[in-house]
This record gives C-alpha cells, structure tokens and sequence, in this order.
C-alpha cells in the first residue's frame, strides 16, 4: 500500500487551512440574549444552541472546523445558470432550464434532477442524483449529468418507440456509476455514459466493471436522545496543508473549469441552444393546426401518409410523421397544395429518413420525416440557430425512430 496522500485527504486538508473569519466581539451576547428571549415566551428549552456558542467561540469562530455533513434541502428552478452549495458534500452548478431537488439523507446526499444540465462537484460521496431515466452515483469527483429531451409524443405505430428523454454523464474527476433497470456501468474519468431508451442498458466507450456499492456514510453525532454538541466527540484538529498542495488543487479546478467551459461550447456548437417558444405565435404555427394541415396536405396529394406527432417543446414546432417516398419531390409537392396556403411565406426546414416498407405487393419505399414551418420574418443570426438546433432534435427523433436490430426489417 502507497504512503503517499490521497487527492481528498489532500483537498481536505487545503479546505481547512483555508482563513476563517472572527465572530464579532458581541457575538455570543446576542446569541445568549435571543436564547433568554425564546425562553420567555416559551416553555421549550433548546440548550444545544448556548452549547454551540460557547463551542463556537472556543474554536476562534472556525466554523469550517465544525463543518455539518448535512446539506441543506431545497429546490431550484434555474432561469440562469447558478451555483448551489451542496454542504460539505460541495457544489452544483446548475444551467438554464434545469430542474432539481436535493436533501440529505441517512445514506449521503440525494439530488432528484428533473430537468437540465447539472455540474457536480463532490468533495465527498455517497451522492446520488435520480432521473426518470436512470440513476448516476459517484463517491466523489466532478461530472455533469444531462437530461437530453427528446419527444416524448412520438407514438404512430409506423415509429414503432415513444421517446423519452436520454441521460447523458460526463465524468471529468473519479469515477461515477450510471444505473438503469437494465443494468449499471462505471463511467472513469475522461468517459462519458448515456442511457437512452427505456429497457436499454447505459452504455460508455469502453468495457464497464461491475461496481461495488458505497458504504454509508458514519453518522453526524452518535445515535441517542441528547444531541447536544458537548457529548459529541471533539472534532480533529485541522491538518496543515503545504502551500504547494494548495496550489496544485487550485490549478487542478481551473484545469477542470476549463475543460467544462470547452465541453459547453463545443456542445453548443454542435446542439445550438433551446429556443423558448414565443407567447405571440400566430396560431397556424402551433401544435393542433400544424398536425391538421399537414394530415390533410398528405390526403389531397393522395400518397399513403401520416402525421404521428407535432413536437412543440421548443421553437419551432417540428412535425413528425411516415410517408411514401417512392417521389423524391413529394415535400415540395405538399407545399403546393391548399392545405399548405396559410403557410406561402413561411420559413421552413425538412428532414428525412429513408427505410423500407415489406408489403404483400412488395417492399415499399418510405421515409420518415421531421417538417418545421415557422414565421418567415426572422433575423438571419435567428434562421442560423433555429437550422442548428432543428439538426440536433430531428437527429435525436430518426434514432429514436430507428427499429432496433432484433426487430428485424
């Protein structure tokens, strides 16, 4: 077994050589003044907090010394990127649009993520974040977990899979395990993990081992009726951290900073942004006309068609559907027709996926199709991010869509 320290004994020893700040000189009289006044006014006693003011000040005010596992509970909806303290499990950095909650409980620290992209920084473990698709723990380190939406209306029988939403995690330090109810690997550092169909195992780059459960986490005080922070053991004197080794997690976290930071541009490169849906959208480009148009554009052009789903999550509503491709003009054939006339000076993007169809008569050509129609009077810096992230959508939407090897043709 090596001597030599671990990167969190380490980076727990920087913590605590980090400067503390003072209490005021009148600090315990004000805490000592409002414990007598919540007396006066009831017949609850609560000697802990008298305990912990004189603790406080025999300590100097190192409040970092007495640092409480328990993070505390909250929620967050995130209309702009935000950091959350976790603790002393540490931080989250939470962007736009996500969506979680988070507590701590006899087994570490429980986020439930809902929504978004997450940044997770772990100083101590066991963190567990639950999704509606699976569940990411990790013991300490730094990762993002992402929740791709995908279309979730996606139900014609010509699709043959409802979508749901794929959790994407990103492991930048440690490791994490990735778990579904069709299975579990471990993502290590550098790798990236995705779960994306229900029934599907997660998958990574590279072969996955088998993980081997977190031991809980020791509990705060010891179990019993007193609480009171003079029967708990005394807390370890701070380790004395060489200036060298602060240094050197410092220029580790800027490392890693830097990293996510070019993981996210390059991610926004190539997925653009979620553009919010406008309030004032005229109603020929929403959910119910856009489906009943297009159906019956499909049925006055007289080719075999469908419309399947109208995804308007975000701008611009796609719609999804199968269609005869045996006529590689057949989209712009539909823009002729009269059901497409509310539509003449609208911008619009279309995308295909050519498969096969066997019939009695024989194998039909078929496509399925991803169609957005939106208002034509947008900016140029507008049409170029709207193209970007209808590219990411539809891509998500055809593998979907793609049957699964063992469906057969």
């Amino acid at each position: 077994m090596s001597d030599e320290p671990r990167d969190d004994d380490a980076l727990d020893a920087a913590w605590r050589a980090l400067p503390t700040r003072e209490p005021p000189p009148d600090f315990a009289d004000r805490v000592l003044a409002a414990r007598r006044a919540g007396a006066a006014a009831s017949r609850r006693r609560w000697p802990p907090l008298a305990a912990a003011a004189v603790l406080l000040l025999g300590l100097g005010g190192a409040l970092l010394a007495l640092r409480d596992d328990r993070a505390p509970a909250g929620e967050l909806h995130a209309d702009a990127r935000q950091t959350i303290a976790l603790g002393a499990f540490g931080r989250a950095v939470a962007e736009p649009g996500a969506h979680l909650r988070w507590r701590h409980g006899g087994d570490g620290l429980r986020v439930d993520q809902a929504a978004g992209a997450v940044f997770y920084r772990a100083d101590r473990g066991p963190l567990t974040v639950h999704t509606a698709a699976g569940v990411v723990t990790t013991d300490g380190g730094c990762l993002t977990v992402e929740i791709e939406p995908m279309n979730r209306t996606l139900r014609g029988a010509a699709l043959g899979a409802a979508l749901g939403a794929a959790l994407v995690v990103t492991v930048y330090e440690g490791e994490a395990a990735l778990g579904g109810p069709a299975g579990e690997v471990v993502v290590p550092a550098g790798e990236r993990g995705r779960l994306e169909r229900e029934g599907e195992a997660p998958r990574r780059d590279l072969a996955a081992t088998r993980r081997t459960p977190p031991a809980p986490l020791p509990p705060l005080m010891p179990e019993g009726e007193a609480g009171d922070p003079a029967e708990a053991p005394s807390p370890a004197a701070p380790a004395e951290a060489a200036p060298e080794d602060v240094a050197r997690l410092r220029a580790r976290v800027e490392t890693l900073e830097a990293e996510l930071a070019e993981e996210r541009a390059m991610r926004r490169e190539t997925e653009g942004d979620p553009i919010p849906m406008p309030a004032d959208l005229p109603a020929p480009f929403r959910s119910e006309a856009l489906r009943a148009n297009m159906q019956r554009a499909i049925d006055e052009l007289g080719v075999d068609g469908e419309v399947t789903s109208v995804d308007c999550t975000e701008f611009p509503c796609i719609i999804y559907g199968d269609i005869d491709h045996t006529d590689e003009e057949v989209f712009d054939k539909l823009r002729g027709t009269t059901a497409m006339r509310p539509y003449t000076d609208a911008s619009s993007g279309v995308s295909a996926w050519g498969h096969e169809r066997r019939t009695p008569e024989g194998t039909q050509k078929r496509a399925f199709f991803g169609v957005a129609l939106y208002p034509g009077d947008q900016a140029p810096e507008a049409r170029t991010a709207i193209g970007r992230r209808m590219r990411f959508r539809n891509q998500q939407a055809f593998e979907a869509m793609a049957p699964k090897a063992e469906d057969g043709p």
